[in-house]
């Protein structure tokens, strides 16, 4: 039907083998490789080339993603949470970025490959890495969270139902505050390398600008959970927050 939008599976590309065009190259492939792509052929009717062709295809995809990924701020609040346990901390020790309850809903945004910076308001970055799946869910958390009733009274409540992806950290602030400091990017500090680069007033030095103003009033949004960055920025805050780790 006219204007109406059909959704593809993730598999259909199966089904596409037999109408896909071809060109002839010679490679070399591990002997076991090779029986396994001869019993997948002839189980779905396709040439082997053509196997080999459309994993080629997805990993040339897979290798655009991961070097032009989308960067994503991930904001872990603790203002509402037990100061004994800082949710960055289940983020990073858990090798994952997650979001809880009503907020949990904003990590399906994410994608593998995406490059994810965590940032607790008071802090700042704590820690920076690659996604590398996709959205899972936990019937709970182990963030303590204290909810105030309309009476005032403070009450202890577990956050069920955590959406999280599983990140390959490059960096990241997952010890106690003390000594986490060297692992910690500032905004201010980020802003200030970012402002050095700039000539004095062209187009792009005030679209940079505008940009930096996104994120500026991204942290002090409370309801603002996640933020995806312009590619600049990203590769620029992942260089700057990195090179903490050569300082080490």
């Amino acid at each position: 039907m006219k204007g109406e939008t059909v959704m593809k599976s993730r598999l259909d590309y199966i089904k596409d083998l037999k109408e896909s065009k071809t060109k002839a190259i010679t490679i070399t492939i591990e002997e076991g490789l090779i029986s396994e792509i001869e019993d997948i052929s002839e189980e779905i009717g396709v040439s082997r080339n053509q196997i080999i062709s459309q994993a080629l295809k997805k990993f040339t995809e897979d290798f655009e993603k991961v070097s032009n990924p989308s960067y994503y701020i991930l904001k872990t609040n603790s203002k509402n949470v037990d100061e004994a346990v800082h949710p960055y901390l289940n983020m990073l020790r858990g090798n994952k970025a997650c979001a809880w309850d009503v907020d949990r809903y904003i990590i399906n945004d994410l994608e593998v490959g995406d490059y994810i910076f965590i940032l607790d308001q008071e802090l700042g970055i704590v820690g920076a890495g690659t996604v590398t799946s996709e959205p899972n869910y936990n019937s709970q958390s182990y963030i303590d969270i204290f909810e105030v009733s309309e009476e005032g009274a403070t009450n202890l409540v577990r956050a069920y139902d955590e959406i999280y992806v599983n990140v390959d950290y490059d960096l990241k602030a997952d010890c106690e505050i003390e000594v986490a400091g060297e692992k910690i990017l500032s905004f201010n500090i980020f802003k200030e390398e970012v402002m050095k680069t700039l000539e004095e007033d062209t187009c792009r030095t005030r679209i940079i600008i505008r940009r930096l103003k996104e994120i500026e009033e991204f942290i002090d949004e409370e309801n603002s959970i996640l933020l995806c960055m312009s590619s600049y920025l990203g590769k620029f805050m992942k260089k700057i927050y990195l090179r903490k780790e050569i300082e080490e």
